[in-house]
C-alpha cells in the first residue's frame, strides 16, 4: 500500500481493494493502519470464531483507520481457491454474486464476505466493537463488488482543479529493474514540509522508464522505488503552467 493512496493493491494476483482516505501504511506508533506482514492480535480469534482457520488461508491485509471509528478489516485467499460458503448466504449487488454473513460475539460483531472470482475466492472479514457503524462495510462492498476484475495500480489525477503544467519523467536506464515491478512517484512538496502523494504508476520489469502527467504548477518530488517503497532514484521537480 502506497503512503497518501486509498487502495491496496497486489501485483501478483492482479486485484485492487479500495480502502479510504483515513487508511495508511501500519505505524508501529498509534499502532494502526494497514500491515501486509501480520495480522492484528484481535485477527485470528475473529477468524476461528467465524470457521477460518488462519493457517488455511493466505492473507493480502489486515489493517484499522488511522482515526474513529475503530474497526478491523482483513483481505486474505484460502490455499485451495475455494472458502467454505454453507453458512453464508447468497447475495447479488450490481449484477455480481457474493456471499455474506454476519455474526456476534461477546465483544464484536462481524461481518464475513466471499467474492468469488476466475481465480479463486477472496474472503473479506470487517468486525468492530459494537459501537461502530457498520456505514463504512456497506461502503467497502459497494466499492470492492468487482475484486478481481480490475487492477488499476495508478493514480493519473492529481486531483487538483488549478490550471496545469505538464511533468515528464525519465528514469536513468542503469537504474531499471528487468525482474521487479517498480513505482514512479510524484509528490507535491506543501507549505508546511510535508509530502503529498499527486501520482503514481506502477511498472512492469523491463518498462520503458517513462511517464508524463499534466498537474498543478508547483514543487515535486519525483521517487523510483521497488514496491516495498524502498527508494532507488529521486529528484525535485518544479512544474510550471504550460504556455
Amino acid at each position: 500500500m502506497i503512503e497518501g493512496d486509498e487502495f491496496y493493491h497486489n501485483v501478483d494476483d492482479k486485484i485492487s481493494f479500495e480502502l479510504y482516505g483515513d487508511f495508511s501504511p501500519y505505524d508501529s506508533k498509534s499502532k494502526k493502519g494497514v500491515r501486509m506482514d501480520k495480522l492484528y492480535a484481535s485477527d485470528r480469534k475473529v477468524l476461528k470464531e467465524i470457521g477460518i482457520e488462519p493457517k488455511t488461508v493466505d492473507f493480502y491485509f489486515s489493517g484499522m483507520p488511522s482515526m474513529d471509528p475503530d474497526y478491523h478489516v482483513v483481505l486474505f485467499k484460502p490455499k485451495d481457491s475455494l472458502l467454505n460458503r454453507k453458512r453464508l448466504i447468497p447475495q447479488l449487488k450490481y449484477n455480481t454474486n457474493y456471499f455474506y454473513r454476519n455474526f456476534e460475539t461477546k465483544k464484536y460483531a462481524i461481518q464475513y464476505v466471499v467474492f468469488p472470482t476466475k481465480k479463486g475466492d477472496i474472503g473479506f472479514v470487517y468486525y468492530d466493537s459494537k459501537k461502530s457503524p457498520t456505514k463504512d462495510f456497506n461502503e467497502l462492498i459497494d466499492k470492492n463488488i468487482a475484486i478481481g476484475k480490475k487492477f488499476f495500480p495508478d493514480r493519473t489525477d492529481d486531483g487538483c482543479e488549478e490550471e496545469k503544467g505538464s511533468i515528464m519523467v525519465e528514469i536513468p536506464e542503469d537504474l531499471v529493474s528487468s525482474v521487479d515491478y517498480t513505482l514512479i512517484k510524484i509528490y507535491r512538496k506543501l507549505s508546511n514540509g510535508q509530502k503529498q502523494l499527486a501520482v503514481f504508476n506502477l511498472r512492469s520489469p523491463n518498462e520503458r522508464p517513462y511517464v508524463a502527467y499534466r498537474i498543478c504548477a508547483g514543487d515535486y518530488e519525483v521517487q523510483y522505488t521497488n514496491i516495498k517503497e524502498d527508494i532507488l532514484w529521486k529528484e525535485d521537480v518544479a512544474v510550471t503552467l504550460d504556455l
